[in-house]
């Protein structure tokens, strides 16, 4: 599961890097803020329902937020969703 996270988390950090678009930049950098904060309480062996809870969150944060080129990290994110 955390390799998961992981592989989204250097996702989102090549999208932030490559992206073309200033705006999308600061949403880059929430995303990663707040997935990191998830890696952390996962390596620290959160509650499970306090790491839903993380989850669940995150996702109201992509939701509120749009950035261009997000297939991949979608992609990864799902996947991490997936082994939750």
């Amino acid at each position: 599961m955390k390799k998961a996270l992981a592989e989204y988390i250097i996702s989102l950090s090549n999208c932030l890097a490559q992206t073309k678009q200033a705006n999308d930049r600061q949403f880059y950098q929430m995303y990663l803020a707040d997935a990191g904060v998830i890696l952390a309480s996962l390596e620290l062996g959160i509650d499970t329902n306090k790491l839903v809870e993380k989850v669940e969150n995150h996702e109201r944060l992509l939701g509120w937020s749009w950035v261009e080129d997000f297939e991949v990290p979608s992609d990864t994110w799902l996947k991490f969703k997936k082994l939750l």
